[in-house]
């Protein structure tokens, strides 16, 4: 009996129950209002109309507008039921009004309860549909008032069908004390709602204020830290050794950045292996790895962060000594060590001395750490690899210099004694040769000093470059007067017209300088053509620095043979035209020790050789000073 008894009242909970609408608060709160209202007035309403005709059978007509009422509010039950919150709101609003209007006019007239009746309604209008529906609902109720008054007015009077004892007046003082009590509920709901709310943004502003905090902390930390490894970068630039070098890498790893076991091993070129340098050992002093040797397993760090290509963690891991044993549990990270696009090696951190757990900024701290220490061992191997070579060519430029030492002495030596006694030989046993042998001796005595000529060429290409004097400002005006003056004789005799611009001043070696134009204007004389030669000197600004030019109106030579004119003793003309083939190959050197170039071109009208001069802040030398 007691279950059936609680199953009728959980069936009668249940149908009073506001429905709710997930995502519609608004849905929601409307059924929550109406719903206590209808289903406290059904049964108000049901035992009303058996009263009525019970017990009072002569109230049949209150009767049936009661009964009215009741299908009202059964229709805005079932459309609340079915979801159509806002229709049964306005189905029951609307018959509450008319049912007041009803009551006020047959119950005699307007009085003090009847218009608190009217005021309970534009509440609830208020509640449920808001400012605006009020407003509305109180002009329709102020018309009404107005309609009822005049009718008085005028004499008027309705029947009293609802006495004012009668059931009606308390089926009105029910909807007052309803809405008075739903009004009170939402005030308190409201405030409820402000005071939780208000607590709300309050712990929300500490949560955000805590936030806030704890950021800034982590981004002075991470300031602090990316300070300092600045620093250690810079520092580890001016170590001067490889082993020093990665030696204080592990050292500020472990007291610059804070890291307690750090370590730097390289791959070997098949990847199969690491090779160790220094590290942090189980007592947490700095140890010597560079004997050790450790096989790369698929399921270390390493190897997956070699698959990945980027920097890899584990919270749970067995952690390693430097011959590979495990020595204990805990965090282990791993960052690639890089140079040139290539992973050459690993940098790892763990935690086997603290056990403290790594943060986000431990990682990214290491990955930077890493990448920065790769990019300074490239360096650290391209300056070892300038060293050797720079050793090399020491090496190489003394070897030189003794090679120039034998040439200019030693070489020469033979010749000269060969000359001179050719020359002995033929003063002495003039009269004893005939023509035949005389013209042999002239041709081993010319040979003897084309051959010296030669010898002497070949030591001043070689020197040229290696022995020049510091750079100051030259002015290629004075330059070219200056070889001119020297090479007058020649000039004169071949009546040669030279024609000279205005030149610029540059940065570079006068003498050498002077070589150079020496060769050119030597080349123009020698390659003339049976025309009067004429030799013009030009230049120009460019963009990119001076175009000075040097034409003549000679021989020329074949275009195709424009870049082998500059090799060391290429000549394109037979031996009628004097030279060791040598001049130009000087030209050449000299252009690329001042950071320019050389080039020429021809046509049937003669030749024009260019050289190009950078401006001095561009200026990049190619040879030692």
């Amino acid at each position: 009996m007691k279950g059936a008894t609680h199953s009728v009242l959980r069936r009668i909970i249940s149908l009073a129950a506001p429905p709710t609408f997930p995502g519609d608060h608004e849905r929601t709160r409307q059924a929550g209002l109406l719903m206590p209202l209808i289903a406290m007035f059904i049964p108000v309403i049901i035992i009303s109309v058996f009263a009525l005709i019970f017990v009072f059978p002569a109230k049949i007509p209150s009767a049936v507008v009661i009964g009215v009422i009741l299908v009202v509010e059964i229709t805005s039950y079932s459309l609340m039921k079915r979801g159509h919150v806002m229709a049964a709101c306005l189905v029951f609003t609307a018959a509450t009004g008319i049912y007041i209007t009803g009551v006020v006019i047959l119950s005699g007239g307007m009085s003090g309860a009847n218009i608190s009746h009217y005021v309970a309604l534009v509440v609830f209008v208020r509640l449920l549909f808001g400012t605006r529906a009020s407003l509305i609902a109180s002009g329709a109720i102020l018309i009404v008032l107005s309609v009822i008054i005049a009718l008085g007015m005028y004499g008027i009077v309705f029947p009293r069908i609802f006495p004012v004892p009668a059931i009606p007046s308390l089926f009105m003082f029910l909807f007052s004390l309803m809405i008075a009590l739903t009004t009170v509920h939402v005030a308190v709901k409201r405030l409820d709602e402000a005071v939780a709310l208000g607590l709300d943004e309050i712990r929300k502003r500490e949560r955000m204020m805590d936030t806030l905090a704890e950021r800034e902390r982590k981004e002075r930390e991470l300031t602090a830290r990316l300070t300092a490894l600045n620093a250690l970068i810079n520092e580890l630039a001016r170590k001067p050794s490889f082993d020093d070098f990665i030696r204080h890498v592990i050292d500020g790893g472990k007291n610059v950045l804070g890291f307690p076991r750090i370590s730097v091993w390289l791959f070997t070129d098949d990847t199969t292996a690491m090779t160790g340098t220094f590290g942090i050992d189980e007592a947490g002093a700095v140890r010597d790895e560079r004997d050790k040797r450790v096989a790369m397993l698929s399921e270390d760090l390493p190897s997956r962060m070699l698959r990945e290509g980027k920097s890899v963690h584990a919270a749970d891991t067995a952690l390693r000594d430097d011959t590979g044993s495990a020595v204990g549990k805990g965090e282990n990270a791993v960052a690639p060590i890089i140079d040139g696009g290539r992973i050459i090696g690993a940098m790892c951190i763990d935690n086997l001395l603290t056990g403290t757990p790594f943060n986000e900024h431990d990682l990214s701290t290491l990955t930077l750490y890493a990448a920065n220490v790769g990019h300074l061992y490239a360096i650290k191997r391209a300056e070892a690899a300038l060293h050797s070579y720079a050793d090399e060519l020491v090496h190489s430029n003394q070897e030189l210099k003794e090679f120039v030492s034998i040439v200019s002495h030693d070489l020469k030596e033979p010749l000269r004694t060969a000359s001179s006694f050719a020359l002995l030989f033929q003063k002495r046993f003039e009269s004893l040769v005939d023509d035949k042998a005389q013209t042999y001796i002239r041709a081993i005595v010319e040979e003897a000093d084309r051959m010296q000529k030669l010898v002497d060429a070949l030591v001043s290409y070689a020197r040229t470059g290696n022995r020049g004097q510091a750079f100051t400002a030259v002015d290629l005006n004075d330059i070219v007067a200056s070889v001119i003056t020297g090479m007058r004789q020649r000039i004169d005799e071949s009546s040669t017209g030279i024609s000279i611009d205005t030149l610029p001043v540059i940065q570079g070696d006068a003498v050498q300088l002077s070589q150079l134009f020496q060769n050119l204007i030597d080349n123009a004389l020698k390659f003339r053509s049976r025309e009067p030669l004429a030799i013009a000197l030009s230049a120009a600004r460019e963009d990119d620095g001076w175009h000075v030019t040097v034409r003549d109106n000679g021989i020329g030579f074949d275009q195709s043979q424009a870049d082998s004119i500059f090799s060391v003793f290429r000549r394109l003309v037979s031996r009628e035209y004097s030279g060791t083939g040598i001049g130009l190959a000087i030209c050449k050197k000299v252009a690329v020790r001042h950071g320019g170039r050389i080039w020429a071109t021809s046509s049937s009208e003669g030749s024009i050789f260019h050289i190009q001069f950078p401006f001095a802040e561009n200026q990049v030398l190619h040879a030692s000073r």
